[in-house]
């Protein structure tokens, strides 16, 4: 993982260099693929090919930078699924991938052993380290043709997918109430305006009313409301 918490990324060639090294160092032997009756899409598909004594050992890369592990989780368990039918050619098979491209933890381990393929990685400095060896086509046993299997993963996929579902759900619901709230606003603003326009109005009507009477009958709340009551039979 890089200081962005995303899957790192290293260049095919670079990667392609430092495993050679790292083979030939152990021993092996590079073989150009006419050497071998492979099929067309196989070599198409394979980076490295080489020798061990007299083993074949088969090398594909993986060099794409992408955003998530999920993304990452996804190509590597579609890669895998292609490699292991080149154990029919091949005495190992191995899957390179840059350090970090995908946290560890997130493979079964039980099922990558049975699977077979190796999984290395390769760093920026260069060093090479096995996070699942690559199984001898002669000890491969309980196998079986199945796709890679990832639960945990798979589990974090489905809660996310869940909790879309609920945010979606509750940004609809605070739209509609904000647009509630909207109206209820303005309503409120028309009934305060029309109480301001018409309170002045009324104010007026009843002083003018009282006009000339005493002041003792001015000041009777009574004789305003009996005024008022009038006006509105009126």
């Amino acid at each position: 993982m890089n200081r962005y918490g995303t899957p790192n990324y290293l260049p095919k060639n670079y990667m392609e260099s430092v495993l050679k090294d790292f083979f030939i160092g152990k021993g092996c032997k590079l073989i150009a693929p006419g050497e071998l009756k492979l099929p067309d899409d196989v070599v198409e598909d394979l980076d490295i090919i080489l020798r061990d004594a007299s083993n074949i050992i088969f090398i594909k890369i993986v060099s794409e930078y992408v955003r998530t592990y999920v993304r990452s989780r996804k190509i590597i368990e579609k890669i895998l699924s292609k490699l292991i039918h080149y154990y029919k050619y091949a005495d190992k098979v191995y899957l390179a991938i840059p350090r970090g491209f995908i946290l560890k933890s997130s493979f079964d381990r039980d099922f990558i052993r049975n699977l077979g393929v190796g999984i290395i990685e390769v760093d920026e400095q260069g060093r090479v380290s096995e996070l699942y060896p690559a199984i001898p086509r002669f000890k491969r046993w309980n196998y079986q043709m199945v796709q890679p299997s990832f639960p945990k993963l798979d589990l974090l996929e489905r809660r996310l997918s869940l909790l879309e579902e609920r945010v979606s759900k509750l940004e609809s619901r605070l739209s509609e109430i904000c647009e509630e709230l909207k109206h209820r606003s303005e309503f409120s603003s028309m009934i305060a305006e029309a109480k301001v326009s018409s309170t002045p109005a009324k104010v007026v009507d009843i002083e003018e009313e009282l006009e000339g009477l005493p002041e003792y009958v001015r000041d009777n709340e009574w004789v305003n409301v009996l005024i008022s009551r009038r006006r509105v039979k009126k």
